[in-house]
């Protein structure tokens, strides 16, 4: 497979389709070169464009710039992020913890060779693996691909949750400030 880690495989479908983040290593690390990194990313993009998202690196950018700063803003913007914590690359672990931060959708994934982390044990992680054996990996890739759409769904069911609570919390706020003023009006003790 190419060196090239911006491989396009988004179809007219996914050009303007909601944007999905993918954190991985990008390098060699452990016993994985960076070929195998450049398989899996493949895998990724086409699971997530079958899902109707366009995947992106969140390290890509069409703009030159500091990559710091892009990372961040590309963890925070995108609609919802892919992890990859296989074989535990500290950047890869440090942007997970800031997307989880952010309290925004985000999938976690691993290669059936890491152990999972202490910090992420507690979340669900999607495996798959290391080999990329075609048959496990298609498997993998419907998972995928539903995983990310039952997670956006869930998403929107909360912001929309959240949404009617602060309406209530705001019309009770409102109640309670026009029954103090009420009471201010009707029991002033001051002669007008």
């Amino acid at each position: 497979m190419s060196q090239d880690k911006s491989i396009d495989i988004n179809t007219e479908n996914t050009k303007n389709a909601p944007k999905c983040g993918i954190i991985m290593p990008i390098s060699s690390i452990d016993t994985c070169p960076a070929e195998h990194w450049q398989d899996v990313l493949r895998i990724l993009q086409e699971a997530i464009a079958d899902a109707g998202y366009e995947a992106n690196l969140v390290s890509d950018a069409d703009n030159s710039g500091i990559i710091q700063k892009r990372i961040v803003q590309n963890l925070y913007d995108n609609d919802i992020v892919v992890c990859d914590v296989s074989c535990k690359n500290p950047n890869v672990m440090f942007e997970l913890g800031m997307r989880l931060a952010f309290d925004k959708p985000t999938i976690i994934i691993i290669d059936d060779k890491t152990s999972y982390s202490f910090d992420t044990a507690i979340i669900e992680h999607l495996s798959y693996p290391r080999d990329l054996r075609y048959g496990k990996i298609n498997e993998f890739k419907i998972k995928l691909k539903e995983k990310i759409i039952a997670t956006i769904k869930k998403s929107e069911n909360i912001r929309a949750a959240e949404c009617a609570k602060r309406r209530v919390s705001d019309v009770q706020k409102g109640m309670a400030d026009l029954w103090v003023y009420r009471k201010e009006q009707c029991w002033s003790t001051e002669e007008p």
